[in-house]
């Protein structure tokens, strides 16, 4: 749980946790904002900050600025994966590449498909997935 893992970096804080909106599957009967509440506080209570996070609700992309910047960069990200293991088009990177290298640029990296953390020009961090 990123969240979770993290909320010790930002100080003094309370969270709202506003996701992209997302299918659930039919057999899950809780709810998504429940769900990730009971999970991120579960996390939350084993470092004494239970009362860190205020509430979770779910909004499209499209009707928030900040989800359609996460989705940007989660894109970016992505492209950088896809490309090193060959799954982009040409005519695909004619289209995406350009703003892929713009925050390539800004972060000073060849390539966002690394497990890394920038402090600046904000913090934002890339973290591979390991199946412990």
């Amino acid at each position: 749980m990123l969240i979770a893992n993290n909320i010790k970096h930002i100080s003094p804080c309370q969270l709202c946790v506003l996701a992209d909106d997302l299918t659930r599957p039919s057999d899950i009967k809780k709810s998504f904002e429940r769900f990730l509440a009971d999970a991120i506080s579960y996390r939350l209570k084993k470092r004494n900050a239970l009362d860190k996070i205020f509430g979770v609700s779910r909004l499209e992309s499209h009707s928030s600025l900040l989800l359609q910047v996460v989705d940007i960069l989660l894109g970016c990200v992505m492209f950088d994966y896809k490309k090193r293991s060959g799954l982009i088009s040409e005519k695909l990177a004619a289209r995406q590449e350009v703003v892929v290298e713009k925050l390539r640029e800004k972060l000073g990296v060849k390539s966002l498909a690394q497990n890394k953390t920038y402090h600046k020009p904000n913090y934002f961090f890339v973290w591979e997935f390991n199946e412990k």
